[in-house]
């Protein structure tokens, strides 16, 4: 009579039956399928990012702030509480639409002085991009 080798994997075909790996392929690919909704969920680019038509009442996001998230303006802005650099709303209450090309530039070559003595380095943008997030943030008034 042969004798069995007592390894981990016939331990493991001892121990379980076949519906309790079932059981447990189900539940292992459930948990899977939450964690990558929840990730995808979370995404900034989820949900909708400007394509509704004006006036539709959808949750339509202006350009401006898409532009804003994707080059990490955020990161030391917010649109209402100052950070590292001043809050939006502030920047809009502060100047108008005919200080777009001033903002625009300060925006591309950076700026200090203005909002304080920490420096804004320069951004890579383009001036169209920096044209659009300028204009959401003037109309956060």
């Amino acid at each position: 009579m042969e004798q069995r080798q007592n390894t981990f994997y016939s331990y493991l075909g001892n121990i379980m039956n076949w519906k309790e790996r079932i059981v447990g392929l189900i539940f292992c690919l459930t948990l899977l399928g939450i964690l990558m909704w929840a990730m995808l969920a979370t995404q900034s680019w989820a949900g909708v990012t400007g394509t509704a038509a004006p006036q539709s009442g959808a949750n339509v996001k202006h350009p401006g702030e898409i532009v804003a998230k994707q080059k990490n303006c955020l990161a030391c802005h917010n649109v209402n509480v100052k950070m590292v650099g001043p809050a939006f709303k502030d920047v809009a209450k502060k100047y108008t639409e005919a200080d777009k090309e001033y903002l625009v530039g300060k925006v591309m070559q950076g700026s200090m002085g203005v909002w304080g003595q920490i420096p804004m380095p320069p951004n890579n943008v383009t001036a169209e991009e920096a044209g659009k997030a300028i204009d959401w943030i003037l109309s956060l008034k």
